[in-house]
């Protein structure tokens, strides 16, 4: 489709170790499947993350569509253009933070890696000034700008990697485990700042992470990938109701009555209970059966989604 920014089909990727006896005889290969064939597309202005544990191809699929990696089989396209042939006009659309590799230049001030990607990209004094200010609003980019890069603390250099690679306005941003170590302070405003980017510049995001909180609220859609394979691929609403039970947490103002339902956390006349998805209204009529101070019925978290799925 006209509309489709991110084309995969067929996607595979094996990684081949040698074996070898005492460092100097190979003695056999290891061959490991990271992506077993997966097919998905994204659309302009979607904010899709990409999950699952170690091991199950996310990374791999990131590099590959950076055109870090080169793939086994199939194909892949980004705004038109095959990744892993890096051509230049394709590398100046998009931004890439992968972890903990820092782009920035460690001995400096912050403001004059900002200045090289400035000249790199080609970005306009008007527009680098305009970009600044609308990176100011929610990561507080100007008051790190005379800071030299190895005295930020983690937080700090989060906030100024994301701001380097949303200089140039790319089309298309990869975030691979951009929170790691961070506060939940800057977490939040990295949040509110990707909500912004899709809004205003309409910029495709593909957000790769083991914090769930990182992509609840913020998210259209979730791929989950286990062993190489696309286990579910569809909106996060959907995925939260894939899994047969809700938690039901009651305050009880009287003894806590045994109501047949399997209790996860108790302390006092506070009980947490796990009920069938199809039970829940019926749990909540005979919990209003007693007297009660407080009760909430809630869908589990996004992490317990995927562990009961993966363990499916």
């Amino acid at each position: 489709m006209v509309d489709d920014i991110i084309v995969v089909e067929d996607l595979r990727k094996t990684y081949v170790q040698t074996k070898r006896k005492w460092l100097l005889f190979k003695v056999g290969e290891e061959r490991t499947e990271a992506l077993k064939g997966i097919s998905f597309t994204v659309e302009a202005g979607e904010i899709v993350a990409l999950l699952g544990p170690n091991g199950s191809g996310k990374s791999t699929t990131t590099k590959i569509l950076t055109g870090i990696l080169h793939p086994d089989g199939g194909s892949a396209t980004v705004l038109g253009y095959t990744p892993w042939k890096r051509e230049k006009a394709y590398l100046q659309q998009i931004g890439v933070i992968f972890g903990q590799r820092s782009a920035l230049i460690w001995d400096v001030p912050v403001e004059d890696t900002f200045l090289l990607y400035k000249d790199i990209y080609g970005v306009g004094d008007t527009e680098y000034e305009e970009t600044l200010e609308f990176l100011d609003q929610h990561l507080k980019i100007k008051e790190l700008l005379p800071v030299q890069a190895r005295k930020l603390s983690l937080g700090q250099r989060m906030r100024c990697e994301l701001g380097l690679i949303l200089l140039h306005r790319p089309k298309v941003i990869f975030l691979d485990e951009p929170t790691i170590g961070i506060d939940v302070w800057t977490r939040e405003k990295i949040k509110e700042m990707l909500k912004r980017v899709r809004e205003e510049w309409g910029t495709t995001i593909i957000y790769t992470t083991h914090q769930m909180s990182d992509i609840e609220g913020l998210v259209d859609r979730v791929i989950l990938l286990t062993e190489g394979e696309i286990r579910y691929d569809g909106p996060i609403r959907e995925l939260m109701r894939s899994v047969p039970y809700k938690y039901l947490s009651v305050e009880f103002a009287e003894d806590v009555p045994d109501l047949g339902y399997e209790i996860i956390e108790q302390a006092g006349k506070y009980v947490k209970y796990r009920v069938p998805r199809r039970e829940a209204k019926k749990a909540v009529e005979n919990v209003l059966k007693h007297e009660i101070v407080d009760l909430s019925l809630e869908e589990p978290d996004l992490e317990a989604v995927l562990k009961e799925i993966v363990r499916g």
